[in-house]
C-alpha cells in the first residue's frame, strides 16, 4: 500500500505497529518517521510521537541504553498531561522503571490504572515493581488482578510463578503457571529469553533434575 500511496499516513502507521509487534524497532521507527512527515493533524502527531517514544524506550530497555531511555522520556514530557491518557502514564512507568526511578514508576503506573483500571499489563508491571520494593502482599494482589483481567497474560503467569518460587517456596504452583505460559506461547523465548532458565530452576527446586538438565543442555546446544 505504501508503494502505491507513499503519503498514506494510515498505512505507515499500520506498518509501524506491525514492525513494533515483531520487535523490529529500527523498521518501526522508519515507518513512524514517515507517518509524522505526512500528517498535519496535531492529535495524530501526538499519537505518532508517543509511538516513537515507545519504540525508542523498547530499544533502550533491550540494549541497556540509558541515553535512549532518557530520549524517550523527553519525548513524552510535552504532551502527557495535555492528553491525559492512561497509556502514556503506563509507558512512562516502564521507562522510569528501566531507569531505576522506581518512585516515579509507581506514580505513573498508579495514575495509569486510575484512568484505565482494566489494563492487565499495567497491573502486572505494578505488581512486579512492588515485589522489587519488598511489598510482596500488595504486589501479589496486583498480579492476581492482572490475571483476573487476562488469564492468558503470559508475562503475568511467569512473574507470578517466579514470585511463588522465590518468595513463597511454592514450587508446584510455580511450575503449573510456567507450564501454562509455555502452552499459551510456545515461542516464549522470543520475548522472554530467560523463560527456559526460570523453568529449569523451578524443576531443580522440585528435584526433577533430569528434566532441568535436558532444558539446560538443549539451550546450550542452541546457543
Amino acid at each position: 500500500q505504501i508503494t502505491a500511496e507513499p503519503e498514506n499516513v494510515a498505512a505507515w502507521k499500520g506498518l509501524a505497529h506491525v514492525e513494533y509487534f515483531l520487535h523490529n524497532y529500527d523498521d518501526a521507527l522508519y515507518a513512524v518517521s514517515n507517518a509524522l512527515k505526512y500528517t498535519s493533524d496535531e492529535v495524530e502527531k501526538c499519537n505518532m510521537i508517543a509511538l516513537k517514544a515507545c519504540l525508542i524506550a523498547e530499544q533502550g530497555i533491550a540494549t541497556g541504553s540509558r541515553a535512549q531511555l532518557l530520549k524517550a522520556k523527553a519525548l513524552f514530557a510535552p504532551f502527557i498531561e495535555k492528553l491525559g491518557r492512561a497509556v502514556d502514564h503506563y509507558n512512562l512507568g516502564n521507562i522510569s522503571e528501566a531507569l531505576k526511578e522506581r518512585e516515579a514508576a509507581e506514580k505513573h503506573y498508579r495514575r495509569s490504572l486510575e484512568l484505565d483500571p482494566n489494563h492487565a499489563q499495567c497491573w502486572k508491571n505494578l505488581g512486579s515493581l512492588l515485589h522489587n520494593l519488598g511489598h510482596h502482599e500488595e504486589g501479589m494482589n496486583c498480579l492476581d488482578q492482572a490475571l483476573e483481567l487476562n488469564p492468558n497474560l503470559v508475562e503475568g503467569l511467569l512473574t507470578k510463578a517466579n514470585v511463588l518460587l522465590i518468595f513463597a517456596d511454592k514450587v508446584s504452583d510455580a511450575l503449573s503457571l510456567m507450564e501454562r505460559a509455555f502452552e499459551i506461547s510456545p515461542d516464549i523465548e522470543r520475548r522472554w529469553p530467560h523463560a527456559h532458565y526460570w523453568r529449569a530452576m523451578a524443576l531443580c527446586r522440585a528435584d526433577r533434575f533430569e528434566e532441568a538438565l535436558a532444558i539446560a543442555e538443549e539451550r546450550l546446544e542452541r546457543k
